[in-house]
């Protein structure tokens, strides 16, 4: 896994069979920014199994973004009257979907597989907000994806979301690892370790071996 001779394979997935790839053994580690939660630690609801999680490296909430007058209606869960023509798009198989299908009716939200695509339908119009975390709904985000209008963000942080890796139960070992090198990594942040330097700062410390 670690050392000079070392592989890996990034493969795509999206977000409502991302748990049935990490489950179904097509991937070993799921990186997709995903939200900790005790049911997913125990009955992750689209496969019915639990999930090993790491430390959480980076906390953020779901936020609204986009038209101005629209992000207003979001914000204070209206879609009447003046609102009647909000759409929200979003992540599906999310815990985004969870939160705000209890806020809003199905018909003003829209579902989407992948970023890019919840990118393409808001700037295609289909929808008028969008909800995510602050890195999914960042100005420079949408600009770069085509979006030329007026752009506001929401001023409510509607949930907490410990984002963590996931890695599946069965190989405690690897989930080991897994969190481990998350941990180093952080570490070397804080300390401004990178790999031209680590030698010097940390001489010795050969911890894998082949």
């Amino acid at each position: 896994v670690l050392g000079p001779g070392y592989r890996i394979e990034l493969i795509e997935v999206e977000s409502v069979t991302r748990f049935a790839a990490l489950a179904g053994r097509e991937i070993d580690l799921l990186l997709y920014g995903d939200t900790h939660t005790m049911e997913r630690d125990f009955h992750e609801k689209g496969t019915g199994v639990g999930f090993q999680f790491t430390d959480p490296y980076f906390y953020d909430g779901l936020r609204f973004a986009g038209v101005p007058s629209a992000v207003k209606c979001a914000d204070s869960y209206n879609w009447l009257g003046d609102c009647s023509d909000l759409k929200i798009c979003l992540m599906a198989g999310s815990t985004h979907q969870d939160f705000l299908s209890t806020k809003f009716p199905p018909r003003k939200l829209v579902l989407t597989s992948t970023h890019d695509e919840y990118l393409r339908d808001f700037v295609a119009g289909r929808c008028s907000v969008i909800a995510g975390e602050q890195n999914l709904i960042a100005t420079t985000v949408v600009r770069d994806a085509g979006f030329a209008g007026e752009y506001a963000y929401g001023t409510r942080t509607l949930t907490k979301e410990p984002l963590a890796m996931v890695t599946r139960k069965d190989d405690p070992n690897w989930s080991d690892v897994s969190n481990w090198v998350l941990r180093a990594l952080i570490h070397a942040e804080k300390h401004n370790i990178t790999s031209e330097n680590a030698e010097m700062e940390i001489p010795g410390h050969e911890i894998f071996h082949a």
